[in-house]
């Protein structure tokens, strides 16, 4: 379980007043063509009580707010005549994002850029005034060579200044009501405020501590050194790593890894004698935790503000040395495929903190006040099992309205979505194992550590789990992407092996049981068709199939994807054939950097059917269609807009049904209720979140995961159906007769 504390040791920002729990309000502004927008002037006003913060966006389109959570705002771009709404989370982590796509003409309309380099003898003109920004360190030393910057948006300029060896930037500048003060690489924190009176200047002292100069640049990696000695400062966050071992000791001389999540950069540092690794962040980022086997572990976003944090992380991981030794270890078989897998440890709970919020569609969870998005649960005799989100290790067992059951901490992180099969619920983390818990009680039935980087669900079907592992031969193959994959069917009861197959890539989503096969795509586009009881198998590499399959009778329905588009194919489950293209039903062509992202990945189903009495309906892009699969007309479409002032995509996930009616959640937060006859919208509800994964529901019952650690259970619904877990049941065959 990893533990984090923050330490303040200064706060500098007069926001600490405030007895309201602070927020962040990232924004992005680009064109169409992903271009920034930079040194855009922003307004945001909260509706609370109409005050105003202003902002200029960087050389890279971002700037940001420190908001107050729970209340909403207004977001106002110069030149813009529309403003937007947006609401900052109670509870949770109080982090909104914000992607503005702004028309082209807006990069025409940029600021100009003055530098200035005068003495204290250049005197303003008539039409100018003195300013001198005063920069002091947490001693109150003179901070020289250090940059900052005005900006006056009403005449579309920015001036820029290094310090003295005093301490001092000077400015002439002309007179505007509006000038917004940077310092180094923050944007635009402070506002001031000119004198009228042209013979006036105006001094202004701010304490800024910087970092050294502590970084390395390797290609695309940085490299710090710094004695134990350094602390942090106002542009950086020490962050302090420990590391142990499974049984209690410190693992010396691990690689650690933070990854910038918009770039390819990474800061890397090992830990040292005591266990501990040591690195100075820049504020103003987002980055991933990561280790040399084990990935996406913890997410830190870090703000720009003027306190000082140190962030101390405790967490225990398996250890480079054993993965390595297992790997020349290990037992193969003559194909080899491995035939001996290590366990993975579990830790019972004996509490939960569930963050109960009543909402005016039902209750919402922010499960241990988590952060990160919350794969599909299960529901099932009363009880929620679910995860405490993607860069957790939690998973827990609660009633319905909260009361905990049991918890375990897993050794590892990335739940899968939640299946459940025989008394047992089964997930599989994406680094590094297969779990096998007792629903009623939580105790381990029995767990694989079956390697790093595994994006699938496991399927259940005769008495086995279908999963896939990556079948490298030494530890190195995994980190340098070169490992083949292997299908192995393990005893649901022991965990022993029943067969296994080397397949070309990993799994897509999950793959499908329906007697007496197994079907299963993946991810480099390949179908396959095991013999569920000795995995003899059959494969068309002619596809670039880009869904997992449905299968009706002998009828098997998927999505592939060329360079052009999407298409929907039905194939002989037999011979694995083409046997119909609906050249009504197609969207834009996949976009394969979808599979590069983790949290949706454990619970993928794009472009999937859902067969019911006769008809087939599916999602693709914004659109619901129901069609004919015997004709391949289509008998209705839905389309599915933005609302205003959103900025998520309105793609659709997968659809859910429900007695005679579609549910279907679009990414940026809608859950539509539709009749499935004709498809019209009957209800639409709005989670203030964003979905990746589609619901659940038993009876008048939905539960949905979103970002941000939160889990939404909604009874406001008129529906009435039993789609309990992720894909329908434990074969993950979307088929309702």
């Amino acid at each position: 379980m990893i533990r984090i504390c923050f330490f303040v040791l200064s706060l500098l920002c007069s926001l600490s007043v405030f007895a309201q729990q602070k927020g962040y309000l990232y924004l992005l502004y680009t064109t169409p063509d992903k271009q920034p927008v930079a040194y855009l002037d922003i307004s945001i006003t909260d509706v609370a009580d109409n005050s105003v913060q202003h902002g200029i966006s960087d050389k890279n389109g971002k700037l940001n707010f420190i908001v107050v959570a729970g209340h909403k705002y207004l977001v106002q771009a110069s030149g813009d005549p529309i403003n937007y709404e947006i609401v900052i989370p109670l509870q949770g982590y109080p982090v909104v994002t914000r992607n503005f796509i702004l028309p082209a003409t807006f990069i025409s309309n940029q600021t100009d850029t003055i530098w200035q380099e005068i003495s204290e003898y250049q005197y303003p003109d008539a039409n100018s005034r003195r300013v001198v920004i005063r920069v002091l360190n947490d001693n109150r030393d003179a901070q020289a060579r250090v940059p900052v910057r005005l900006h006056l948006p009403a005449l579309k300029r920015v001036y820029y200044a290094y310090t003295s060896y005093n301490g001092e930037a000077l400015f002439n500048i002309p007179y505007s009501t509006v000038v917004y003060l940077g310092i180094d690489t923050y944007g635009a924190v402070i506002d001031i405020n000119l004198p009228q009176k042209q013979n006036v200047t105006l001094t202004q002292q701010i304490t800024f501590q910087p970092s050294p100069d502590v970084d390395q640049i390797l290609n695309d990696t940085i490299l710090q050194n710094f004695s134990d000695r350094i602390s942090a400062s106002t542009d950086r966050v020490l962050v302090k790593i420990r590391l142990f071992d499974f049984e209690g000791n410190v693992l010396q001389n691990e690689p650690v890894f933070f990854n910038l999540s918009d770039s390819s950069l990474v800061y890397k540092t090992n830990t040292n004698e005591q266990g501990e690794a040591r690195l100075l962040l820049p504020k103003g980022q987002t980055y991933v935790m990561n280790l040399k086997y084990e990935r996406d572990i913890d997410i830190f976003d870090y703000p720009y503000d003027f306190s000082s944090h140190t962030t101390q992380v405790d967490m225990s991981y398996i250890g480079s040395a054993k993965v390595e030794e297992f790997y020349q270890t290990t037992n193969r078989n003559a194909n080899g495929l491995i035939t001996e897998f290590m366990e993975s440890r579990v830790m019972q709970l004996s509490e939960f903190e569930a963050n109960k919020t009543t909402t005016e569609y039902g209750l919402k969870f922010n499960p241990q006040k988590s952060s990160s998005h919350i794969s599909t649960p299960l529901l099932f005799e009363g009880n929620m099992y679910f995860s405490g989100g993607y860069y957790s290790k939690e998973f827990y067992a609660t009633t319905t309205n909260g009361q905990f059951l049991w918890g375990l901490a897993l050794a590892d992180n990335g739940p899968s979505a939640v299946t459940y099969a025989e008394g047992y619920i089964i997930i599989i983390t994406e680094s590094c194992s297969l779990y096998i818990i007792n629903a009623r009680t939580g105790e381990l039935a029995w767990s694989k550590w079956l390697g790093p980087d595994m994006f699938h669900v496991p399927t259940v079907g005769a008495g086995k789990v279908f999963v896939s592992y990556p079948n490298a031969t030494d530890a190195m193959h995994l980190l340098e992407n070169k490992e083949t994959y292997a299908m192995v069917a393990f005893d649901l009861e022991d965990g022993s092996i029943v067969w296994q197959q080397p397949i070309s890539s990993e799994i897509l989503g999950a793959a499908v049981f329906a007697e007496p096969y197994l079907y299963t795509t993946t991810q480099d586009g390949n179908l396959y068709r095991f013999d569920a009881s000795d995995g003899k198998a059959i494969k068309n590499d002619k596809l670039e199939a880009v869904s997992m399959p449905t299968i009706s009778g002998k009828n098997l329905y998927i999505s592939t994807s060329d360079s052009i588009s999407s298409k929907v194919c039905q194939l002989s489950t037999e011979s694995l054939s083409i046997q119909m293209v609906y050249k009504e039903l197609n969207a834009e062509m996949f976009n394969k950097e979808f599979l590069e992202s983790g949290p949706s990945l454990m619970a993928y189903d794009k472009l999937r059917n859902i067969c019911a009495k006769g008809s087939n309906y599916i999602s693709m892009g914004n659109k619901l269609i129901k069609y004919d699969p015997v004709t391949g007309k289509v008998i209705w479409s839905s389309v599915f807009l933005p609302e205003p002032g959103s900025f998520t995509s309105s793609a659709l996930l997968s659809p859910v049904l429900a007695g005679n009616s579609l549910i279907v959640g679009t990414e940026n937060g809608l859950l539509h209720v539709l009749d499935a006859s004709t498809g019209k919208i009957l209800q639409k509800i709005n989670i203030e979140g964003e979905l990746y994964c589609q619901p659940v529901v038993v009876n008048n019952l939905l539960a949905v995961g979103s970002n941000k650690g939160m889990l939404h259970l909604i009874n406001k619904l008129k529906i009435t159906g039993n789609w309990p877990m992720w894909n329908l049941n434990a074969s993950h065959n979307t088929v309702i007769n």
